[in-house]
């Protein structure tokens, strides 16, 4: 039987970036079916998205709660609807054609992986996206790059976290872990995601030869321009500070407290400079 897939898309004044989204999930080698939450977006996003593509699925939020919340809507309309698997992906990432072909067939073969992340790279092509590659030094095994270098990468690498511009989550995944957190309204939801593998018999893996395209340089309304360390390394710590006061980890707690010690400490002395500056993103 067929394995059912279905890709939940999160907009806000999306108008910009929903076309090209929507057009590579339907040139797919695999196309799953689609639902769009909006929350509550100003511009013509969900008038686009229902004259374009009337096969889509559009749930449409009368306010903006977050991006966490948003998918659980969609998270509970595709487990409703007996998804094997569910793709999130932001609303202005492109995917390679064969990206979730590649992802089930690794699922498929490693069913211990309930959370699978794709290649992110620019939308450009030209190099991986900044941000993701500041993850994945951080949080890549030690072998990835020498297998990068000496071109024999794996199928898949065991990693604890990366940006999740583009999760691929197994049925397995979703019935144990669970839908996101609403405490994250954007940054550090997937951070938390990942992290609550560590009390399960799920692991998180990054998919080198599946690639996505994220326009990672693109400002929204609503949104203030920051840099990147400033917003990746404060959902760092706060999610993985929140995870452990959720969980009440102890064989966690101090290999994450000296993390979060150090990332807090550098945090605050760049605030109390000032070389830090901005706002929390809205969706």
């Amino acid at each position: 039987m067929e394995n059912k897939i279905w890709a939940i898309i999160v907009t806000y004044n999306s108008e910009k970036w929903i076309k090209r989204c929507l057009q590579s999930l339907h040139t797919s080698s695999l196309v799953p079916k689609v639902i769009v939450v909006d929350n509550a977006s100003r511009d013509q996003t969900v008038t686009l998205v229902r004259k374009l593509y009337p096969e889509v699925t559009v749930v449409r939020k009368d306010d903006n709660t977050g991006f966490g919340q948003a998918c659980n809507i969609g998270l509970k309309y595709a487990l409703e609807a007996q998804a094997d698997y569910i793709l999130i992906q932001n609303d202005d990432v492109e995917k390679a054609p064969d990206m979730i072909s590649k992802l089930q067939t690794t699922a498929l073969n490693n069913p211990e992986y309930g959370i699978l992340i794709p290649l992110n790279r620019t939308d450009s092509a030209t190099d991986i996206d900044p941000k993701f590659c500041m993850e994945l030094k951080k949080y890549g095994p030690p072998e990835l790059f020498s297998d990068l270098l000496m071109s024999k990468t794996r199928d898949v690498y065991e990693v604890p976290v990366l940006p999740g511009a583009a999760m691929f989550l197994t049925g397995k995944a979703l019935k144990v872990l669970g839908g996101f957190d609403p405490l994250f309204f954007v940054l550090g939801v997937e951070y938390d995601y990942c992290f609550r593998t560590s009390i399960s018999d799920l692991r998180v893996g990054f998919v080198p030869q599946a690639i996505a395209y994220h326009e990672y340089k693109r400002t929204k309304e609503g949104q203030a321009e920051t840099g990147v360390t400033y917003k990746y390394y404060s959902a760092d710590f706060y999610s993985t500070s929140l995870f452990i006061l959720k969980n009440r980890i102890i064989h966690l707690s101090i290999c994450c407290f000296i993390r979060v010690l150090i990332i807090s400490s550098i945090f605050s002395m760049l605030c109390a400079s000032g070389t830090l500056r901005g706002s929390w993103p809205s969706v």
